[in-house]
């Protein structure tokens, strides 16, 4: 079960091709934790994903502590993709598809999603249409 607290800094990491919830690792940056301390809380959660075809990472800001870490950490392996900017729209879709798709389309498919998911609501005048028939 996750559990979300306003203000972290986060990275989720999805195994693809792969079911199960033991195949999604969370790593919290809390303000208190030392990028160290990150560092190895990533090598951890990235070595206990197993039996996979590759492992899709979502952090919360591009930039931020998690991603950087991510991104060194991860920069000479092939099989790992690192996504920043992770709006939920994302998870959803990383969650839903990760079985079935490549690190690379799944990088497409939650960065299409992630703009997709970015809408500005805007108030418009309510015109009241008057009906020509008499309701029947």
């Amino acid at each position: 079960m996750w559990s979300w607290k306003f203000c972290n800094r986060y990275a989720i990491f999805f195994a693809v091709n792969c079911r199960g919830t033991k195949q999604v690792q969370f790593v919290d940056f809390l303000a208190d934790d030392s990028t160290e301390t990150l560092s190895s809380n990533i090598k951890t959660a990235i070595e206990s994903l197993t039996d996979t075809n590759g492992i899709f990472i979502l952090c919360d800001l591009v930039g931020g502590s998690p991603f950087k870490t991510a991104v060194t950490i991860t920069a000479n392996e092939a099989d790992i993709r690192v996504v920043g900017g992770t709006n939920l729209a994302m998870v959803i879709e990383v969650s839903l598809s990760r079985e079935f798709s490549s690190l690379d389309d799944l990088a497409k498919q939650a960065i299409e999603v992630g703009r997709a998911g970015i809408q500005l609501f805007e108030h418009k005048e309510m015109i009241q249409i008057e009906s020509e028939d008499d309701g029947i």
